[in-house]
């Protein structure tokens, strides 16, 4: 009897050990699918913040027509899937609002300013969410986005941004990423900062 009993307990282990294995299968193999897409989805939500971030100039910093610049972060669940009631909340939180299509918007702090400072679409395309289905929405991760010149001093848009990077990543338990979906890192940050001071500077000779 007690050898009957070892050899069901042990059939029952392989059974939850083989279901746990095969969930976890699914799940990476819906993580790299989501993963896969998630460079053309960047593509086609810069195409969409482009058409939303009209071309103004802002007082510290004159506007060059041949000079834009968009940085792009990405905000990535570190294990599973990030919920939509969670990622809703989140984005409140850091002062972010729903707008008309479909993604979240950073407003500028000046009321006669209707230009966004930045955005943070779906990682997954095409790169919105539903408010109407949250309750049910996962997703593998968001996509932040700020084109400059804006209204806002470029140096202080991405001082803005970065600290906003920062905190809705901490807030979702998420990990920070670069556009190209590396680790991001303090030499990231330093560079990202230093290509917008470049950036500046290129304007500034330009428009003399």
């Amino acid at each position: 009897m007690d050898t009957l009993r070892w050899i069901l307990l042990a059939v029952g282990a392989l059974v939850v050990a083989g279901i746990y294995l095969h969930w976890r299968w699914q799940e990476k193999r819906l993580v790299n699918t989501h993963m896969d897409d998630s460079e053309s989805t960047a593509k086609a939500t810069r195409k969409k913040f482009s058409l939303i971030q009209h071309k103004k100039t802002t007082k510290q910093v004159p506007s060059s027509p041949d000079r834009e610049m968009l940085l792009v972060l990405h905000i990535v669940a570190i294990e599973g899937m990030l919920g939509g009631p969670q990622i809703v909340r989140v984005l409140e939180e850091a002062g972010l609002e729903y707008g008309d299509m479909q993604i979240f918007y950073r407003p500028c702090k000046n009321k006669d300013e209707s230009t966004p400072l930045f955005s943070v679409a779906n990682i997954v395309k095409p790169g919105t969410f539903d408010l109407s289905h949250m309750e049910g929405f996962f997703t593998t991760g968001l996509s932040m986005f700020m084109r400059l010149p804006g209204p806002v001093e470029p140096l202080a848009a991405v001082n803005e941004f970065l600290e906003k990077g920062h905190e809705i990543s901490a807030a979702l338990n998420a990990q920070l990423q670069d556009e190209q979906h590396s680790t991001w890192t303090m030499q990231t940050e330093q560079r990202m900062r230093e290509e917008v001071a470049e950036f500046v500077r290129g304007i500034v000779s330009e428009t003399g």
